[in-house]
């Protein structure tokens, strides 16, 4: 979404059952007149007003750790302050544009009462909301930008040249202790400046290493007899892995048997586990482009790798399951590619060599033995030795002569509403809302 900066109010650009996005940023309370009127105060960034929760509060921490990472905004654009609105220097025509203030949904918005600025800063609602300042990047969706071009070349060099980029990109949020968790389409967009593809809503990732050091904690408590500590920590691992839900394909089948026993039953059974395999393969759009005699394979590998942590212990299915978080973001990335080239190719990926190599590289990537999945410098390794063959050259060129462009933007879309659909049904019955939503908030 491009904004300009036409004047210097404040305005909804963008909202959703996160909040609402402001540009330029809101002020915060407690910033002065002098301040709230510096152009390096407001233009230079916009503000997602957010209900203070665990979400809000997670966010805020991710972006702490972020802003660690050399150059990081190249690649994201994480939460880098928060305050406390000042919601009485706001239009009360913008405030009433906001569903999470007037309580109105988008939708169906509403003239309310004058009264709505002074309700949000009365004293009992003043610490419901919190501003989660980021700074403001000229942009467009990451699928809408593949999709304003007609140039095939153009269409598919972007795709795949981006492919290296989102390698790194995730490898170095691996690297200092982050899982996205939420890695897809929607949560890609172009920087219009760079033209470089960034990634955005920080709101469900997990501090892994705070996890860590929490199971470390459990046993050490466990020990000194202390019966409740494993209770505290599953609730803290609930704030993450807070829904079973395998029809969710772009996580990774051992985090839907975290979330089996963390939110459905503290043992799985070989008809549960079963249960999950069939329903995650089955719902997941990326293998529609392999066999059905592959697929059962699939799901019998599926079995045998996991059939290890039928009758065990909550504890020990969550703690063997964690030890592979590192794969989980190249995991969606690998699926959101398989998604894309059941799209390039109307001939299906069997009759071109060059997408064979790459979705080999993919399949390794979600094997259902996680321990058999490549590492980030692996997985580029592999897709760099893709184009020294000759014959994969030779087909990249027939495969932008193949290419159809009508196919692949209707059914881009079609994915895309899908995969949003699905993550705000899983939302809404898991009763946890990342704030970052699901369209660009920039």
């Amino acid at each position: 979404m491009t904004v300009k900066n036409n004047a210097a109010i404040s305005r909804v650009i963008n909202q959703g059952g996160f909040g609402c996005i402001f540009y330029p940023s809101l002020p915060c309370k407690k910033e002065t007149k002098r301040n709230s009127n510096t152009s390096s105060s407001s233009s230079e960034y916009v503000s997602k007003l957010v209900k203070k929760n665990f979400s809000s509060k997670n966010e805020i921490r991710i972006g702490k750790i972020i802003q660690g990472i050399p150059f990081y905004s190249l690649y994201y654009v994480p939460v880098i302050q928060s305050c406390t609105a000042s919601l009485a220097k706001v239009s009360e025509r913008e405030i009433k544009k906001c569903s999470i203030i007037s309580g109105k949904s988008s939708s169906t918005e509403t003239a309310t009462t004058a009264t709505n600025a002074n309700i949000i800063e009365s004293k009992d609602d003043s610490n419901k909301f919190i501003l989660l300042k980021m700074k403001y990047v000229e942009n467009v969706k990451f699928t809408k930008y593949l999709l304003s071009s007609t140039n095939k070349k153009h269409i598919l060099n972007t795709l795949f040249d981006t492919y290296s980029y989102f390698l790194f990109s995730l490898e170095q949020l691996m690297k200092n202790g982050i899982v996205h968790y939420d890695f897809k389409w929607d949560n890609a967009v172009i920087d219009i400046k760079t033209g470089l593809p960034v990634i955005l809503d920080f709101g469900i990732s997990i501090p892994i290493n705070l996890l860590i050091d929490q199971e470390q904690q459990q046993k050490q408590n466990q020990q000194k007899d202390d019966a409740d500590a494993a209770s505290v920590v599953y609730d803290i691992y609930r704030d993450y892995f807070y829904i079973y839900f395998p029809e969710y394909s772009l996580w990774s089948i051992e985090i839907h048997l975290i979330n089996y026993v963390l939110n459905k039953h503290s043992r799985i059974t070989p008809e549960s586990l079963k249960q999950t395999i069939d329903t995650y393969v089955d719902s997941n759009g990326a293998f529609t482009i392999l066999s059905p005699e592959f697929i059962e394979r699939y799901k019998k590998l599926c079995y045998s790798t996991l059939e290890r942590f039928i009758d065990q212990s909550r504890k020990y299915v969550i703690s063997e399951c964690l030890k592979y978080w590192n794969t989980w973001d190249n995991y969606a990335l690998s699926i959101s590619y398989l998604q894309v080239i059941k799209f390039i190719s109307t001939s299906g990926f069997t009759s071109n060599q060059f997408l064979i190599s790459f979705s080999e590289i993919l399949m390794d990537n979600i094997h259902p033995d996680p321990a058999r999945r490549s590492d980030y410098a692996t997985t580029r390794y592999k897709y760099k030795s893709i184009f020294y063959q000759d014959v994969n050259i030779e087909n990249y060129e027939l495969l932008i002569d193949n290419f159809d462009f009508d196919d692949f933007r209707s059914n881009s879309v079609k994915e895309s509403k899908r995969n949003e659909d699905m993550f705000s049904q899983m939302s809404q019955q898991g009763g946890h809302t990342s704030q970052g939503g699901h369209t660009s908030p920039l």
